[in-house]
């Protein structure tokens, strides 16, 4: 992901995915509720110590890729023909 309206919809899709609330986060990672949902709809950006904090609640982890790497990851897999 690389803006922060992917970041926000990869959390949100893992919160809901594991049954956690807003508030749960918070109280989880020290935020504010309001915090977490501004997060969660996109509207604020988390500082990165805010951003692991959020992300590892639901399982997942931010990692740092060489933006080759993050490409090759982010492109679209196009089928390949089975060979005769």
């Amino acid at each position: 992901m690389r803006t922060l309206s992917e970041f926000a919809v990869a959390l949100s899709d893992a919160k809901k995915a594991r049954k956690l609330t807003a508030n749960a986060l918070a109280q989880r990672t020290g935020l504010t509720p309001q915090a977490v949902r501004q997060i969660l709809a996109g509207e604020s950006a988390p500082r990165l110590t805010n951003a692991m904090a959020l992300a590892s609640q639901p399982g997942l982890d931010l990692a740092l890729l060489p933006k080759a790497a993050a490409q090759s990851l982010a492109a679209p897999q196009h089928a390949q023909p089975p060979p005769l």
